[in-house]
């Protein structure tokens, strides 16, 4: 996990301390890397960059990497129920696409199953 640690203009506007980054979403991410810019957060130091961010920013980076494996949580959920999304969901909109999607296929399976009782409802009156 690649944390942010100085506050820096990224390519979508500025990024701001505690957050948590991809290397690809950012231009130059070697030179972020070498100048301390972002840090790289591994279970080892997890704990004493915890209290440093917490401290230092009032930013908890053990929520956020809560939310990320929460995230990660969700899209395997939109995978299993076949939804094509874009990647930069928020996590919000995330569970609103899968509850919209559970919606529509409860609707769907509620509608196959009026169809079969409507045709064996006809079945019955044709005898």
């Amino acid at each position: 996990m690649f944390v942010v640690r100085r506050s820096f203009r990224g390519p979508r506007g500025p990024i701001s301390a505690g957050s948590i980054v991809e290397p690809a979403d950012i231009r130059n991410f070697r030179y972020r890397l070498q100048e301390k810019h972002i840090i790289e957060v591994t279970e080892q130091n997890f704990n004493s960059y915890r209290a440093f961010f917490k401290q230092r920013f009032g930013v908890d980076i053990g929520a956020a990497k809560e939310l990320e494996e929460r995230k990660k949580m969700l899209a395997s959920k939109c995978a299993k129920l076949k939804l094509e999304l874009p990647e930069d969901l928020t996590i919000e909109q995330l569970e609103q696409a899968i509850i919209d999607a559970e919606a529509k296929a409860e609707a769907k399976a509620g509608a196959e199953a009026k169809a079969k009782a409507e045709v064996k409802a006809a079945k019955v009156t044709i005898k």
